[in-house]
């Protein structure tokens, strides 16, 4: 069963830096949660924003390893990600892993086929364990470390047929030490090398046969074998642990950094002779200690992460040669007071909020396999509005809120998916109101909207209940419940009630009120702890109303819980504490989401959208997230060709256009093929094969047996 990740916060981390919180723990991503007879898991859709962190390519199954990283406020990151190279997706495995690590080297070994870990920094001491990933698991290797402290990096010479470590020995500051790993000791190989001036990176040349080291002040260095030669004695600045990256189509060193992580960064070149300085049109965000690789299958140099100065625009970006260009689009900005709503006749959830960090509105939809923004005009900024999607009409409702222009916003806006229409003249209002809770009632078919505070006082609220079907708001005559400020509602349509749960009235409440069409009734008094911006979903296929977060009489919250119309059920913990979020359900996929909000220490957003999914199998990894998944059965066959055996292998592969997908034959002899479209069937053909059974395997399921059997006569 896959371990959770658990990111805890130093009290100082190796650069000084103090993180907000003095601990963190995020239990819950990865975790197994049975309910009911399934397993449940919380994911992160999009690799976390980090620095410090460390990125391998994977040959052979065409996939960039990352792990760790430094991330404010989690600190040390423990978790495995993987690229395809249009796509990341988190890693599914079994058994112990790494713990939390940053400043940590990662190097990959092209003939025992694994991705090799060794030591970083925790947060409280450094790290001298070494592990390796072959895809499927993570295996501590019990062998004498070498005596080295970072900065270090790993880097694979295949003049030696071994991975190099290059780092810092106490007491031997005139060079850097180079060590090697066979896959069964650590060695020292020498204490001649680059001189020790500042960061550096490294890189493999297949090409050139040999690994590059440069740092800005020690200059390019090159191994071959046998020692280091230094190769030019200055060169750009790219500041700290820059990304170094051999393109070995175009048979050029690449080095992306910046001497700040401000503005954009800076792209040289050097083919052997001097470098040179690429002007180009748009260029990634500036940014230190980030890394890059080279993706052989695309021909592309791939950078991520480093202290981007906005975090939330961090993205991958693939170099060419020519132009960069992001390989995913982009997300929204850090948002918090915002509203999102489940689009069930197009599949996308809405999320609308105003970014903090600039003055505009941004509307989103998620459609489930990532973030996109329509062409529209947006409706005025406003934060604290309400919203819900009209399945009936067809369209997203949103009323009131307010902004700092617009204090009080008054107007009910609908967004068809094309575009945003002020709906003006219509017949009652509920008038100027914020933080209101409201929903679509598909029995009744109209939206309910209730509450908002009138005032700044702590009992300063509005009771009313109106309706609105689309063509008038009605205010509800004689029905009123205790008033509160910034309550909560989802729809039970296998009841056929609004579900209302907590607010502020003089102080946090917890209880539980629902909506029949009629009259308020009030159902529990006890359940979740009584708090106020909080966040509810209806979850449809368990048939239960869901609560997340908030703030109560302390802090916020990270509890997750569960209302059948009778009783409240504790579901667990959930990723992180958090309140101002919101929450919606999406109902084909069957996917709780959770986006944007804020605790009292920092900016949740930061973490991208979390899903709560389906974990059939129950290993960890939510259904979808694993390659395997979307990997149909290999078949293969051979056949004489003129006295010649020829074998054959096919598999339907589901992945995204440009994925790469390794069939093996025997273990060794490799075909990368990319996926031309989703569902077409992939082929790949060996000639001249030695009687006998032979099985073909595509590696990226290799733990999954995605293998099978030909046999030449």
């Amino acid at each position: 069963m896959k371990a959770p990740y658990r990111f805890h916060l130093p009290d100082r981390d190796r650069r000084g830096r103090t993180p907000a919180l003095a601990a963190l723990t995020v239990a819950a991503l990865g975790t197994i949660v049975r309910a009911d007879d399934e397993c449940l898991v919380w994911s992160t859709r999009a690799v976390f924003t980090r620095e410090d962190h460390a990125m391998a390519y994977d040959s052979a199954r065409g996939v960039t390893v990352l792990f760790g990283g430094y991330f404010n406020p989690f600190g040390a990151l423990g978790d495995t990600w993987e690229s395809n190279g249009v796509e990341w997706q988190p890693a599914a495995y079994s058994g112990p892993s790494p713990g939390g690590r940053q400043g940590h080297a990662l190097g990959y070994d092209p003939v025992r086929r694994v991705t090799v870990l060794f030591g970083g920094y925790d947060g409280s001491a450094d790290l001298t364990d070494t592990w390796e990933w072959d895809g499927r698991t993570w295996i501590r290797r019990a062998v004498d470390p070498p005596p080295l402290l970072g900065p270090y990096e790993l880097s694979y010479d295949a003049a030696g047929a071994r991975l190099l470590l290059v780092g810092f020995a106490l007491g031997k500051n005139a060079n850097w030490v180079t060590w090697s790993w066979d896959g069964q000791v650590w060695q020292p190989v020498t204490e001649s090398g680059p001189v020790r001036r500042g960061a550096f990176s490294l890189t493999t040349s297949s090409a050139r046969k040999s690994v590059l080291f440069y740092g800005y002040l020690s200059g390019l260095w090159e191994w071959k074998g046998e020692r280091w030669t230094q190769l030019t004695t200055g060169g750009p600045n790219t500041g700290s642990s820059p990304g170094l990256a051999y393109d070995e189509k175009r048979r050029t060193l690449v080095n992306v950094g910046s001497p700040r992580n401000d503005g954009a960064v800076e792209t040289w070149e050097w083919k052997g002779d001097d470098w040179g300085r690429r002007n180009v049109e748009e260029s990634p965000p500036g940014r230190q200690n980030t890394a890059m690789v080279y993706d052989a299958a695309h021909g592309v140099c791939m950078l991520y992460g480093g202290n981007v100065r906005e975090a939330w625009v961090e993205r991958p970006w693939l170099w060419d040669g020519v132009q960069w260009r992001s390989m995913t689009s982009g997300r929204p900005a850090v948002m918090t007071e915002h509203a999102m709503a489940y689009d069930s006749l197009r599949g996308r959830t809405v999320v609308v909020g105003q970014n903090r960090n600039v003055s505009s509105q941004a509307v989103w939809e998620w459609t489930g396999a990532g973030w996109q923004t329509p062409e529209h005009v947006d409706p005025p900024a406003v934060r604290n509005h309400a919203m819900a999607f009209d399945r009936r009409r067809g369209v997203t409702v949103l009323y009131g809120g307010n902004s700092s222009i617009l204090n009080n916003y008054v107007g009910t806006w609908e967004w068809d998916g094309s575009a945003w229409t002020e709906v003006e003249g219509l017949p009652g209002d509920p008038g100027s109101r914020f933080r209101s809770a409201m929903v679509y009632d598909s029995w009744r078919e109209e939206i309910v909207l209730f509450g908002s505070p009138s005032g700044f006082g702590p009992t300063a609220h509005i009771d009313e209940t109106w309706l609105y079907d689309g063509s008038s708001w009605r205010r509800v005559e004689g029905e009123t419940l205790v008033g509160r400020r910034m309550p909560e509602m989802a729809f039970d349509s296998r009841r056929g009630v609004v579900v209302m749960f907590g607010g502020n009235e003089s102080g946090p409440l917890g209880d539980t009120w629902e909506w029949d069409g009629e009259i308020w009734t009030q159902r529990a008094t006890t359940g979740p702890s009584p708090r106020y911006r909080h966040a509810m979903a209806y979850d449809s296929k368990r048939g239960v109303t869901l609560v997340y977060g908030g703030t109560g009489s302390g802090r916020e919250t990270d509890d997750l819980w569960a209302w059948d119309g009778e009783t409240w059920k504790f579901l667990g913990r959930g990723p992180t504490r958090v309140y101002n979020h919101a929450m919606a359900y999406d109902e084909a996929r069957d996917a709780l989401q959770l986006f944007g909000g804020e605790s009292y220490d920092y900016d949740v957003d930061r973490i991208s959208l979390l899903e709560r999914r389906v974990d059939s199998d129950c290993d960890g990894c939510v259904d979808g997230d694993d390659p395997c998944e979307r990997i149909g059965t290999v078949r293969a066959r051979c056949r004489d060709v003129q006295g010649r055996n020829v074998v054959k292998a096919s598999a339907v592969i589901d992945h995204l256009a440009g994925t790469p997908v390794t069939f093996a034959l025997d273990d060794n002899d490799l075909r990368m093929i990319l996926v031309e479209e989703p569902g077409r069937r992939l082929r790949a053909k060996w000639r001249n094969v030695d009687a006998g059974p032979h099985e073909v395997c595509i590696l990226q399921c290799r733990g999954l047996r995605r293998c099978s059997t030909a046999d030449c006569e």
